[in-house]
């Protein structure tokens, strides 16, 4: 009994942080789809800094 109800407990803790991993996904991609489309100055702006300090890691 004591297994068994370890095992449940175990499974559903893996499945909530699936679960909870892929939601967070979602909303990073959605996030970061966001701000590409509405900063493409924004982009552009990193792509000149890249250009003027080649040397600095971003």
């Amino acid at each position: 009994m004591i297994f068994r109800h370890q095992a449940e407990a175990f499974t559903s803790a893996r499945n909530w942080s699936f679960n909870h991993l892929k939601f967070e996904g979602t909303v990073k991609s959605l996030i970061l789809d966001g701000a590409v489309k509405s900063s493409r100055s924004r982009l552009a702006q990193f792509r000149r800094m890249q250009r003027t300090y080649p040397y600095v890691k971003f």
